[in-house]
């Protein structure tokens, strides 16, 4: 018989932060690294190792939106919506890497894999879902709502570690 585990709500599975921090660089404010959209959306995977454009933000800022090693980004506004919620998984980083404009960090709760998460959201059902609920005619975006309505599959944490570890 097909097991079959329970579909969670993003919204429950992780917290959600909407990244405002621009790419400007302003006196008197802190030297950060960006993670920026393109950096999302043309790598699966973030590390340490990869170039990130300078910027400056404020101490806040650097509190509220720095990554963190199992983080999940994925582009939260784009041009079309068949590009919303591409995802990548932040693997390792550097001091001082924030998301930038456009993004949102998925910060996975006890029990989800970070590493899982991104692949899943990868899913063409997922996929589909976020640019359904997009809203937007020449610019599209995801509002908080829809991560209470996209819903991934949950298996325990070993499973998900193992998949993510076969998918890699």
């Amino acid at each position: 018989m097909k097991e079959i585990f329970p579909e969670k709500p993003i919204s429950a599975i992780t917290k959600i932060i909407i990244s405002s921090v621009d790419k400007n660089t302003v006196p008197d404010e802190i030297p950060v690294f960006l993670c920026n959209y393109k950096d999302v959306y043309y790598n699966s995977i973030i590390t340490k190792n990869m170039q990130f454009m300078e910027a400056t933000a404020k101490k806040s800022e650097i509190d509220r939106f720095s990554l963190y090693p199992n983080d999940v980004v994925i582009t939260k506004d784009s041009e079309s919506a068949d590009d919303i919620g591409i995802p990548t998984y932040i693997q390792s980083i550097r001091k001082n890497l924030l998301c930038g404009y456009h993004l949102a960090i998925l910060r996975p709760k006890k029990n989800v894999d970070g590493k899982f998460l991104s692949f899943a959201l990868m899913h063409p059902r997922i996929s589909y879902d976020f640019s359904r609920y997009a809203n937007g005619i020449t610019r599209f975006g995801l509002t908080s709502e829809v991560y209470s309505k996209v819903k991934i599959p949950l298996p325990p944490l070993p499973e998900q570690k193992a998949i993510a570890d076969l998918l890699s």
